[in-house]
């Protein structure tokens, strides 16, 4: 197929948009000394930003900066070298050179063509479509075209109503997608306090729900399906990795190198077994992926479907596809678990069954 140059200096143009600057967040104390960095930030390229950076100490500055298309995140030099600030400097110096080629190109674009557009709600999205006035055509485009706290209005202001409305089932019927099988695992616990209490003991550190996602894992990989589990916490990903043999355990801490050559792997078949963040969750793009396990519960019906993409998506040999999922019966996870049932059940082509487990009442 052609590619167009006007494309290709769009693809260029819209990379330059997401250049921006990460620098820790380092809280200073009623002494003037500064605290223990808590977090980083991303700083994207505007008079904010620009007013912060002469605030921190350069000595503590972390530099990242989005590149291509073939990764997002690249670190240069450890924290607090010369070369990371350096690399800082100079990342500051050409995002200050593109400014006015930046604002021009928001300003004066004439159409719009957004992906993932169930982010649009955040409000950097929301100034970008603001400042993009010239903009007469605008496209939104996502597998989940809205948002689990109903402000969809948000996104409707963005690129106007909906006007096509593709379901999954309907991909499945025409060959694109395959069938998905989903297991509802059931397990009752009577765990109490606080949620991350009832998460840490119910979900990341419960034995007996972890010995069932290594048997399920296991079984899956000896019947020849290359096998993915999500989790939402670093330390589940790592409690099962210990108890899944030669499983690889993929989160943002991982060097994005590292990531990227461990996805190629997968797609070569290499990696039977991946554990993964939510760093999964979203574009990421394994078609051999054929058997998926949830095991981080969680009540986000659009993550919940873009998770179940990652593994529905048709390739050669492949007829449908293996989900499991758990219906987490104790306080919290209960209402998380039928919000996930009950969005599955909106598409005709998706198979759901329930698996009651031989345990299935824990007590503390």
């Amino acid at each position: 197929m052609k590619c167009f140059a006007i494309i290709e200096n769009a693809k260029i143009q819209a990379r330059m948009c997401f250049i921006g600057i990460a620098i820790p967040h380092q809280p200073s104390m009623a002494n003037g000394i500064y605290g223990p960095i808590r977090s980083e930030k991303i700083l994207k390229f505007n008079r904010k930003a620009l007013r912060k950076l002469g605030k921190v100490r350069k000595e503590k500055a972390s530099s990242r900066f989005i590149g291509g298309a073939d990764h997002m995140i690249e670190k240069v030099g450890k924290p607090g070298s010369t070369e990371r600030v350096e690399d800082l400097c100079l990342q500051c110096e050409a995002i200050i050179d593109s400014k006015e080629e930046i604002k021009n190109l928001i300003l004066n674009c004439k159409t719009m063509i957004c992906d993932e557009t169930h982010h649009w709600a955040a409000s950097t999205c929301q100034i970008i479509s603001d400042y993009c006035a010239s903009a007469r055509y605008r496209f939104g485009i996502s597998a989940t075209p809205w948002r689990d706290l109903d402000d969809d209005i948000l996104i409707d202001a963005c690129f106007g109503k909906l006007i096509s409305d593709i379901s999954a089932s309907t991909l499945i019927e025409q060959k694109v997608l395959v069938p998905p099988k989903i297991y509802f695992v059931h397990i009752k616990n009577k765990f109490g306090g606080t949620f991350s209490d009832v998460y840490k003991r119910g979900i990341v550190e419960n034995t007996y729900r972890n010995t069932i996602i290594k048997n399920l894992a296991e079984q899956f990989i000896s019947e020849g399906s290359q096998t993915l589990i999500l989790v939402r916490h670093v330390a589940h990903g790592e409690i099962l990795q210990d108890m899944i043999p030669n499983s690889i355990f993929l989160h943002g801490s991982i060097k994005n190198k590292s990531r990227q050559d461990a996805i190629v792997k997968m797609k070569e078949g290499k990696h039977r077994c991946v554990i993964a963040s939510s760093i999964f969750d979203e574009g990421i793009d394994v078609r051999p992926l054929s058997a998926l396990i949830l095991a981080g519960s969680g009540k986000s019906q659009t993550r919940a479907l873009q998770r179940i993409g990652r593994v529905i998506r048709s390739y050669e040999g492949k007829n449908d596809a293996i989900i499991v999922d758990f219906f987490d019966d104790m306080k919290y996870m209960r209402k998380h678990s039928q919000a996930r049932r009950k969005m599955y059940k909106t598409e005709p082509k998706f198979d759901i069954s329930d698996i009651k487990t031989d345990m299935n009442e824990q007590h503390e």
